[in-house]
């Protein structure tokens, strides 16, 4: 350990929790994830707990073929609480459906479902990934394995998977000079009860129709909010009013569509499920035996931080700041080129890279990495500047 650093350390345990009986396409469920399965449909709101590593993803691909089971052909809708972390998920759905076994022809994957043994037939998915970068052509996949405009139609046997930030379902309600008609329903939804809202907006009904049409279009099906528990304000109230002109939608239309609460910690909602995921002593690993380092720095800790993660030669090492003011500063100092969430363009010594995250081996980004983005290190660093600490995290093979 360097001079100028002093600390204590522990280690924390490997992390199991517990595997489920079903198979598909060479993939064994874990316990949860059949049981959320089982609940799409049956429950309005479903609240999932479960830690970060434990296949949260993969349930949007569970309802997607359980959308094709049922011959239902709903949207998959993924709505996560930055667009780091809405790319990274796009990259592991695809990685995983080809682990499943699915032929891929651009954004579409195409294969048989094959549940413990028995093929329960084909399924067809277009991936979507729908943010502000991805729709101006900012941000595209290294593999194209995603769109970003979702097309007025498509086959109705295709299934698409959306992935998304909050803004984006009010972003498409409000394009094409539709802000009016958008405000006026946004508005009867906060302010009456569903037939006084249905009322209020009888003058706009083929407008109404036409913009509910477009909206069912990507939007009308399987909900996931991820890191439910990191809204808060305004945001908070903004999704819920989202949620809630959903499912009024809904009880219309008399469909049986789940909206599934991704939280870490308790949350103030009112569910009608909740699923919680607990660690177990063996079954299904989720987390590798990891040893924490606490530094104390006694002098500069921005440029300690530099000198200790650039002594590590070739780990492959991540770091992890608070403000995007620090993410530029570190990006003056080290030597060489890192990968940046937190900054829009490239910055001193720093490389812009939204692609190939395995490849590097020094990766500098903002709190989005922490909402669970999914990279193997040897070593990450968590620098909290203003308390004037460093904290280690290295992973023990």
């Amino acid at each position: 350990m360097k001079s100028g650093l002093t600390g204590i350390s522990f280690t924390v345990k490997e992390a199991y929790i517990e595997e489920g009986d079903a198979i598909i396409n060479g993939i064994r469920l874990r316990r949860f994830q059949e049981e959320l399965f089982n609940s799409l449909g049956k429950y309005r709101r479903i609240l999932l707990r479960a830690p970060t590593g434990s296949g949260k993803t993969f349930t949007l691909i569970l309802a997607a073929i359980k959308s094709r089971l049922e011959a239902q052909h709903y949207p998959v809708v993924g709505i996560y609480p930055s667009k780091a972390l809405v790319y990274d998920q796009a990259r592991s759905i695809c990685e995983t459906l080809r682990k499943m076994g699915l032929r891929q022809y651009e954004n579409r994957f195409i294969g048989d479902i094959v549940i413990n043994g028995e093929n329960k037939g084909s399924i067809e998915l277009n991936i979507y990934v729908v943010t502000s970068e991805s729709r101006r052509g900012i941000v595209t996949a290294e593999d194209d394995c995603w769109q970003g405009d979702i097309p007025s139609d498509y086959p109705p046997s295709v299934i698409p998977i959306v992935l998304t930030v909050p803004e984006y379902p009010y972003m498409i309600i409000t394009a094409m000079n539709r802000q009016y008609t958008a405000s006026r329903i946004i508005e009867a939804a906060l302010k009456y009860d569903f037939d006084d809202a249905v009322r209020v907006l009888g003058g706009l009904r083929s407008e109404v129709r036409e913009l509910y049409n477009d909206f069912a279009r990507a939007f009308n099906g399987y909900w996931f909010i991820d890191e439910f528990h990191l809204y808060s304000g305004l945001a908070r109230k903004s999704m819920l009013a989202l949620i809630e002109m959903f499912e009024k939608y809904n009880s219309v239309i008399k469909s049986n569509k789940s909206v599934v609460f991704s939280s870490a910690t308790p949350v103030p909602i009112s569910v009608d499920k909740a699923i919680e995921v607990k660690t177990v002593d063996k079954g299904s690993r989720i987390r590798k035996a990891t040893h924490v380092v606490f530094h104390l720095s006694t002098h500069n800790p921005q440029e300690e931080l530099v000198n200790y993660v650039q002594e590590g030669g070739e780990v492959r090492t991540a770091v992890i700041l608070d403000r995007i003011y620090y993410i530029a500063e570190l990006c003056r100092r080290v030597k060489d080129a890192a990968v940046v969430w937190g900054l829009d363009i490239a910055y001193g010594n720093c490389r812009k890279v939204e692609k190939g995250l395995d490849r590097e081996k020094f990766i500098i980004g903002n709190q989005a990495m922490s909402f669970g983005i999914d990279i193997d290190l040897d070593k990450g660093f968590i620098h909290a500047h203003d308390a004037e600490t460093n904290t280690e995290v290295r992973e023990v093979w």
